[in-house]
């Protein structure tokens, strides 16, 4: 039945209408929702010997099929049922009840056509009803309904070493029963993680708590990328008879805007005892099937906030791994594509910074100079008899950039009246205020391209710069013995003086 819609209905709903006298309820914890209905006064005595007064109960329906669960007791009580379905001819069928209180599906319908149907159950002998399971059709209603979805549905994503699970369990007057479906998904393993993506507004895990053996269990459900660990744990003073609990409710959130959910189930760590799920629950915040919202395939996420319980223990179950081969290929593909983006990013930055240099210099990072472009400078009369002109036209590097720590450019040679330029030979005088500016911007950068690591290929544009920036010093004082000639700067263009 996986990959069906199934959803449920308690034995506490008034839809259900019992009949053959006053049936009694049963609380336990390990009843769904805490309690169970039977007819008690179809067995007496110590034996449970049949009465020959019989219980039954009707339903009606809307789905494709219907199913009961609950507790079927002692063999001595008959174990046939009459069925009638739809008011059509009624029908014997029988379950299994060989052990004490064995907890179970005891009836399954055929499958029906879509649509509204009832359903009469008679000769019904100290047998319980805990849930009610309907088949929804693609026109049952499902507003206000609840969803049960099996650890076998394939909408569940399971990732690491969990176990598939059929055995029964035992629980402590010697009875026992089956998990929903008849089987479990178990994991002792950290790290472990099932995932389902929903659509609806609560959801709950319920599970099986293996009992008689003191341990822990901690637990992080990721929901929507909020995070909640849980730790289920026993000691000696709260270990119980059970020796395992059905229907235990491990997680629930009741307050979910409406719509699409991602639930992630990571166990965080565990000590010598086993979890062991056994299904879902959600209420639907669709109307139908036709109008159900696609679901995609779940991813899980982090951070997380913790609470503590004391409960009964286990024992731990064999595992193996599933999904060995898929994790391995999706590995590989996710590495590869993180190198790619990191030789990618490498080279975007390499680009950026060529082209740093090429807006601060005005030159072609390559081996050809490029010409930098004229810079407006008004000259102030500076000297005796000079007078201020037209605005004149000075080659220049680039204006100075904002200030830097002065750790990291560390100039060779003193920027002052006897700066030494790239030719050692020609010490230079009388430097105006203007032209040591730009002589200290381009020292500046030739300290910097001098100090960064690169490789041969990079060092070879390194050194050629630099060349050409040491030759712009040379322009520079040049232009400055122009000037203090009286001489107008010449434009970039005319060439050498």
């Amino acid at each position: 039945m996986s990959g069906e819609l199934l959803y449920i209905v308690d034995d506490t709903s008034n839809a259900i209408a019992l009949g053959g006298g006053q049936w009694a309820t049963s609380e336990a914890k390990k009843w769904y929702n805490g309690s169970t209905l039977y007819p008690k006064f179809a067995t007496t005595g110590d034996n449970n010997t049949d009465t020959g007064v019989y219980g039954s109960l009707n339903y009606t329906f809307h789905g494709t099929s219907i199913a009961f669960v609950g507790a079927a007791h002692p063999s001595n009580n008959s174990r046939i049922i009459v069925v009638t379905i739809d008011g059509n001819s009624p029908y014997n069928t029988s379950y299994d009840n060989s052990i004490s209180q064995n907890y179970q599906q005891w009836y399954q319908s055929p499958h029906l056509d879509d649509g509204v149907h009832t359903i009469q159950v008679d000769n019904i002998a100290a047998t319980a009803v805990d849930i009610v399971v309907i088949s929804a059709g693609p026109s049952t209603p499902l507003s206000g309904q609840t969803v049960i979805v099996d650890d076998d549905d394939p909408s569940i994503i399971y990732s690491g070493n969990w176990n598939r699970n059929e055995n029964p369990y035992v629980t402590s007057e010697a009875a026992g029963g089956f998990p929903f479906h008849n089987g479990t998904h178990q994991s002792t393993t950290p790290g472990d993680i099932a995932s389902i993506r929903f659509t609806g507004n609560s959801v709950a895990v319920y599970g099986i708590f293996p009992g008689a053996t003191l341990g822990s269990i901690s637990v992080t459900y990721t929901l929507d990328h909020s995070n909640s660990t849980k730790t289920y744990k026993t000691t000696p003073s709260s270990l119980k008879q059970e020796q395992q609990q059905p229907n235990f409710l491990f997680f629930s959130e009741g307050s979910l805007a409406p719509g699409n959910h991602t639930l992630s189930i990571k166990i965080t760590e565990i000590s010598n005892l086993t979890f062991v799920m056994d299904y879902l629950t959600y209420s639907p915040s669709f109307d139908s099937l036709t109008t159900k919202s696609n679901t995609t395939t779940p991813t899980t996420p982090t951070p997380s906030t913790s609470t503590s319980t004391s409960l009964p223990t286990g024992s731990s179950s064999p595992t193996h791994s599933k999904n060995g081969l898929v994790r391995g290929v999706v590995g590989g593909v996710a590495g590869v594509v993180v190198v790619l983006a990191l030789a990618l990013f490498i080279v975007y930055k390499g680009r950026r910074g060529n082209w740093a240099f090429r807006r601060e210099t005005g030159l072609e990072s390559g081996r050809q100079r490029l010409a930098p472009k004229p810079y407006l400078l008004t000259v102030p009369p500076t000297r005796t008899g000079a007078t201020s002109g037209p605005a004149a036209t000075i080659n220049d590097v680039v204006l100075p950039p904002p200030p830097v720590p002065k750790s990291r450019y560390r100039l060779k040679r003193p920027l002052d009246s006897s700066l030494t330029t790239s030719n050692p030979q020609r010490p230079i005088t009388n430097l105006r205020e203007d032209t040591q500016q730009r002589i200290r911007v381009v020292e500046a950068l030739i300290a910097e391209l001098e100090m960064t690591p690169s490789n041969d290929m990079v060092s070879y544009e390194n050194q050629a710069r630099i060349n050409q920036l040491r030759q712009r010093i040379d322009e520079l004082a040049q232009e400055n013995l122009h000037s203090n000639a009286g001489d107008s700067p010449p434009a970039y263009d005319a060439g050498p003086p």
